[in-house]
């Protein structure tokens, strides 16, 4: 069975509510993943309300690809660190930007895509009517755009389907997939989480 490395980045910081999380996937045969998601973040701090912390690890797990389960750990020696949001102004809570991480593969019938939220976005980075400027856009789409073409086997995973039986057994009814991520998109609307899923 396939393994993929998974990478979870948490946020910290009075803009934060609740445990903030940002999760990332790539194949075990990468190296500069740690890297290349650390210069991520540090491309978009500008445009993040200040004093909020994103935690980059050098470590995480190995998933099972097919069932969704514990397979073991990665490590690289270096690459990760915290990066400190550096925006000037207010912000909005509860609301701020996303990419929207594209891939070639289909799941169950549908485009699999992918999400990365940016919350909570500096106050000064919004218009009048409650858009997102064009030149923070620029900035994120900038961010966005190193981060697919940074080298690294970057991945979207769907996770398996499953049900419990009668007994309480996990039963997978559709194996996990992988797919490549291929580029990103940062619309210029407001975006929102919708579950505390990660």
């Amino acid at each position: 069975m396939a393994q993929i490395a998974r990478m979870r980045c948490a946020w910290v910081g009075g803009g934060v509510v609740g445990p903030g999380l940002s999760t990332f996937y790539s194949t075990t045969t990468t190296t500069g993943f740690p890297a290349a998601i650390r210069a991520f973040f540090e491309a978009v701090k500008s445009q993040l309300h200040t004093g909020t912390t994103i935690t980059v690890p050098n470590s995480g797990d190995l998933i099972t690809v097919e069932t969704g389960e514990l397979a073991g750990t990665w490590s690289e020696s270096s690459g990760g660190g915290v990066t400190t949001t550096s925006g000037a102004g207010m912000f909005v809570q509860g609301v701020g930007a996303r990419v929207a991480w594209t891939t070639d593969g289909i799941n169950a019938g549908r485009r699999v895509r992918g999400s990365t939220f940016l919350v909570p976005m500096d106050g000064d980075t919004y218009d009048t009517t409650g858009l997102f400027l064009s030149g923070a856009v620029a900035i994120l789409q900038a961010a966005a755009d190193g981060l697919a073409g940074s080298g690294v086997d970057l991945q979207i995973y769907s996770p398996p389907k499953t049900h419990r039986d009668a007994l309480g057994n996990r039963v997978i009814d559709r194996d996990g997939q992988t797919q490549n991520l291929l580029s990103g998109n940062v619309p210029q609307s407001i975006s929102w989480l919708r579950s505390r899923r990660t």
